[in-house]
């Protein structure tokens, strides 16, 4: 299939896509199944574009994390169900979040992760494409169920 004036672009929505809530971390990479991608081919050559992308955070410290929750300051929707629109030409796929997505993701460390004071960890949250008008949100749990909380705006 050509991308090009000749050929009209096609557009395929994808029902039954569910970003999840809560994504397992991994070392300097996201968790399985929390990256969803899409490909459109007439000619099984797939070329497969990210549907979402991702917050790095950064931490320095003592703690031992547990969990990260990333919050919207303005009800941005961040996880559950949705429908995906991919297109046969060059563009990136759209995503449309449902009505009743959770407006909050959790990165879980499982055992804990050991920061550093010196070197920084890397954290990964992925995110479907979204805009924070009013900022966000970022609370650690550590292992000692202590919790730390900073917002941007």
């Amino acid at each position: 299939m050509k991308a090009d004036s000749e050929s009209p672009t096609e557009s395929y929505a994808i029902t039954g896509i569910t970003l999840p809530s809560e994504q397992d971390y991994i070392p300097d990479s996201f968790g399985n199944n929390s990256f969803p991608m899409t490909s459109i081919s007439a000619d099984n050559n797939l070329t497969f574009k990210n549907i979402c992308g991702g917050v790095k955070l950064k931490l320095k410290g003592t703690q031992i994390i547990s969990s990260i929750r990333l919050e919207g300051k303005n009800n941005e929707k961040l996880s559950g169900s949705a429908v995906v629109t991919a297109y046969s030409d060059q563009r990136m796929p759209s995503i449309e979040m449902s009505a009743d997505a959770s407006k909050y993701v959790i990165l879980d460390c499982g055992a804990g992760v050991q920061l550093d004071v010196a070197e920084a960890k890397e954290f990964i949250i992925v995110l479907p494409p979204v805009t924070f008008t009013n900022g966000f949100t970022v609370t650690l749990t550590d292992k000692a169920e202590q919790t730390f909380t900073n917002s941007t705006s």
